[in-house]
């Protein structure tokens, strides 16, 4: 198998199980494909240049990361708004399980901003 069909192939969309007491369910949280990803930063800018938008960051971030044992999202765009109604301690059940399969947690971010120690020699231009 070539290297394209490989990666194209490749399960890399890691879902984790998380109970979630206050709503008698056991739901899976996934990493964002890079599309979802994209789109979740974008509906988190601020258009106004105020920096970014942070109403319904957790039911935001869980439509986008909650899908069924068949790898479906649970939950609609449409239902962010609805889903900031319910227990802010269910969803931040499935916050810290995104954050952390979606290298979103404040380490992460700390982990992004060091800047990269360059081997020494490696001048190379060529790709």
């Amino acid at each position: 198998m070539d290297i394209r069909s490989r990666i194209l192939k490749a399960d890399d969309l890691p879902t984790e199980k998380v109970d979630i007491p206050e709503w008698g369910v056991t739901l899976f949280v996934r990493s964002m494909s890079g599309r979802d990803r994209d789109l979740f930063e974008s509906q988190m800018l601020d258009l106004s240049g105020q920096g970014k938008r942070m109403d319904n960051f957790r039911a935001r971030l869980a439509v986008f990361c909650t899908v069924d044992e068949d790898g479906k999202r649970v939950f609609k765009d449409g239902d962010i708004a609805t889903l900031g109604q319910k227990s802010g301690r269910a969803l931040d059940r499935i916050f810290d399980k995104a954050s952390k399969l979606n290298k979103m947690t404040e380490e992460d971010i700390a982990e992004e901003k060091k800047p990269s120690l360059k081997a020494v020699g490696d001048d190379s231009t060529s790709a």
